[in-house]
């Protein structure tokens, strides 16, 4: 997957990993369900060595009209320019409650 936002160049999760078939399947899920896809406004970025902590925004509405107002905060690794490791917090009810209320229409 190939992520884009206000940076300058587009970050790479290798997508053969079971962490990066999740991220694509949740972020697919949400493509569906919301009007214009997952749209993410990074908040706070600290960048030490390989390591890169981020806290998100979702500027997002649903499909029926609802805001989508999520936070998240990723932990990244990087080696080079691909994330090999992350950890990610969020409110994952919300995103199962908006899935499964806007799938179903």
């Amino acid at each position: 997957m190939t992520s884009t936002g206000r940076c300058k160049a587009p970050i790479r999760w290798p997508a053969a990993t079971a962490a990066g078939r999740s991220f694509d399947a949740t972020f697919g899920r949400l493509a569906g369900v919301l009007k214009g896809g997952a749209k993410l406004r990074v908040e706070h970025l600290f960048v030490d060595g390989d390591v890169t902590i981020v806290e998100l925004e979702s500027t997002s509405s649903t499909n029926e009209g609802a805001a989508f107002a999520n936070r998240y905060c990723w932990v990244c690794r990087f080696e080079g320019d691909t994330i090999v490791e992350v950890r990610a917090y969020l409110d994952s009810m919300m995103v199962a409650y908006t899935i499964l209320r806007n799938e179903q229409r």
